[in-house]
């Protein structure tokens, strides 16, 4: 006997709503979060209705998937599947008088194609442009671990931080803890420094010191 559609789903993304939380106090920020549950349920309902006579292409998969998302999933996915390579999101820091007297750090993010090319030579970098779900944790004021989100869609990018100061040894930042996403990441010398520093932390997983060399 075949199981019901909804034990299926709860078999394969657990009893329990799994929705991400982004940090509401990081500008500027997008909330990537959403009740899963709710999406697979809407998705697999309509598509397999729509389609249980008749085929259908990638693009119907990226339209039912945005309706039932409420996210442009067309978009996010083109560079993804449709482009040679995987992106690598360099990630460095920009600090400014007025930025370092209300205790924050400016982290700029730019993105380019990945490849073993080195730098400067012809071919080493592409045009394309990803549109990349960057997660990242960090030690707030050397004593609370703080979470963000934010979808990084352009060549280039700059966020705040709240507490991040990276003179103090203690303050770190990860991006893509546990390796989740398909990114490499580069830091600049200060941002790999205090996190080189600080990977025994009990904030990092064993995934994230295996990683490293992802640093």
């Amino acid at each position: 006997m075949t199981p019901p559609l909804e034990d299926c789903l709860t078999g394969l993304t657990g009893s329990s709503n799994r929705a991400g939380t982004g940090c509401t106090d990081l500008q500027p920020s997008t909330d990537l979060s959403f009740d899963y549950m709710a999406f697979l349920f809407a998705f697999f309902r309509e598509y397999i209705e729509h389609f249980s006579y008749g085929n259908a292409d990638t693009d119907d998969l990226w339209k039912f998937l945005s309706k039932a998302s409420g996210h442009d999933v067309a978009t996010l996915m083109n560079a993804w599947i449709r482009e040679m390579g995987f992106p690598i999101v360099r990630v460095s820091t920009i600090r400014t008088p007025k930025a370092t007297e209300e205790g924050k750090t400016i982290l700029s993010f730019k993105q380019e194609r990945f490849n073993g090319i080195p730098p400067g030579c012809r071919g080493s970098r592409g045009q394309q442009v990803w549109s990349i779900p960057i997660t990242g944790i960090y030690m707030r004021d050397g004593v609370a671990i703080k979470k963000f989100e934010v979808m990084l869609d352009k060549s280039s990018m700059v966020m705040e931080l709240d507490g991040l100061n990276l003179d103090d040894p203690d303050c770190w930042l990860k991006i893509n803890p546990r390796l989740t996403g398909f990114y490499r990441v580069r830091y600049s010398e200060d941002l790999f420094r205090n996190l080189f520093s600080n990977l025994s932390s009990s904030h990092l997983t064993s995934i994230d010191r295996m990683g490293r060399r992802n640093l």
